[in-house]
């Protein structure tokens, strides 16, 4: 049953991640596409065709396909209009609550918006239905921050095209730049990530002689993390390592699944599994780590890299993999490793971790308080290209995990910008 288990695991994984099979689904929905006759269902899967097959370089004939509904300001609309790809909030209403928001500037007057930034697209594709929506895309700015890695084109592309509106996205990998380039619109990709927001003040590193964690993961219970390839490695490693697995339940997964996947490699015994900590715990795990584990193929960001960093915790990844913050990882920050070779490779990487000032780079390039100056010019020299006036900053913020003000004073400094808010269009962001 072990060995069944394991050849299970291994087998699925080949084929979730197998290329080919990513290029023929990608055809599939093309075809899908060209033969119906509903036009929404039609965009919608030529939608996700592309998402299938851009990352692989192979979408240049669905980008033909798709242009004239993204790059046509008028034909554009159709994404807002028909709905396409939405799971819910399909009623138009007075009121809405977003859970993960903040208001980064205010509203200056007629020629100088506020800035609203959003997480997730579930909470921005319920700005559309508001029915007070033209007051809201009028005063502010909206920065959309997806989580995954191809992004949610509809929801993105529904943003596109809206009068008088300005829409930015927060790329989860630099690799997102091109493809918005291949079907440009009005939203502007911003030159960050979503783990380009940490503040180093939260964490305070042990010396390495004190560090007694040899690997640390921090990942949800998901497939998509890879907890096996881990597993797997350890099989051929010496058994005197100190793990610590930390993570919640995801995508019907739990921690009795995990232990069920490290038994049958033969190594249940040598792991300290945690489930559902706080970000307080699991910043106190980091500092005391030497290494952090990263085994996922793709994902989006992954903000645990940037903390990892942060807690002068070098962090190993595997090559090749589509992870946005795996452009942080060079001579100071971590290593890239073969999987076919890991159990030898990361053996080396514990052995040489206090080599490494992770904290040191991540601290001079990625901080929240770097990231906000970037994102600043950044949203200044867009509005003075447009004719707009730029007389107020943004003001800095970290995410911990949520999006928070860097100076807890702005909170009470805001109160009266997100009640304005609120009156205005409807609009209520959730703890302001």
């Amino acid at each position: 049953m072990k060995l069944l288990r394991r050849i299970l695991v291994e087998v699925k994984d080949r084929v979730r991640y197998a290329s080919l099979l990513h290029r023929c689904g990608g055809w599939a929905h093309e075809l899908r596409g060209l033969v119906t006759k509903n036009e929404a269902r039609r965009l919608s899967c030529y939608a996700k065709a592309y998402r299938m097959l851009a990352p692989l370089g192979a979408a240049s004939r669905v980008t033909r396909r798709l242009a004239p509904y993204v790059v046509d300001s008028q034909a554009i609309r159709v994404w807002r209009d028909k709905r396409i790809d939405w799971k819910r909030d399909r009623d138009e209403r007075d009121e809405f609550e977003i859970s993960k928001g903040l208001l980064l500037k205010p509203y200056v007057g007629p020629k100088e918006k506020g800035v609203l930034m959003i997480s997730f697209e579930y909470n921005w594709l319920p700005l559309l239905t508001l029915a007070r929506r033209r007051a809201l895309f009028e005063r502010y700015a909206i920065i959309c921050a997806p989580s995954w890695s191809p992004p949610p084109f509809p929801s993105i592309w529904s943003m596109a095209g809206i009068p008088d509106a300005d829409v930015f996205v927060m790329q989860s990998n630099f690799q997102e730049a091109k493809w918005y380039a291949h079907l440009p619109t009005s939203v502007t990709p911003l030159p960050l990530l979503i783990s380009h927001w940490i503040h180093s003040e939260f964490y305070q590193p042990l010396p390495h002689a004190e560090r007694d964690i040899d690997i640390l993961m921090v990942a949800n219970w998901a497939t998509f993390k890879r907890h096996w390839v881990l597993f797997k490695a350890l099989k051929r490693m010496p058994d005197d390592y100190k793990i610590v697995l930390v993570g919640q339940p995801d995508s019907g997964r739990t921690m009795a699944d995990i232990e069920a996947e490290a038994e049958s490699f033969g190594v249940l015994d040598r792991l300290e599994i945690r489930e559902r900590l706080g970000i307080e715990e699991v910043t106190a795990l980091q500092c005391r780590s030497k290494t952090s584990l990263v085994f996922s193929r793709r994902e989006g960001s992954c903000v645990v890299v940037a903390e990892s960093m942060f807690a002068d915790c070098p962090v190993g990844l595997l090559k090749g993999a589509h992870i946005g913050s795996s452009a942080f990882v060079n001579e100071e920050t971590g290593v890239l490793m073969e999987e076919s070779r890991l159990a030898e490779e990361l053996q080396s990487f514990v052995a040489r971790s206090a080599l490494f000032s992770a904290r040191k780079w991540a601290t001079e390039n990625i901080s929240c308080i770097h990231s906000a100056a970037v994102l600043n010019e950044s949203l200044k020299r867009q509005s003075l290209s447009k004719g707009q006036e730029w007389t107020t900053d943004v003001l800095p913020f970290m995410c911990r995990p949520n999006p928070r003000y860097l100076d807890a004073k702005n909170a009470d400094a805001m109160k009266t910008v997100y009640e304005d808010l609120r009156v205005l269009t409807g609009l209520r962001i959730s703890g302001y």
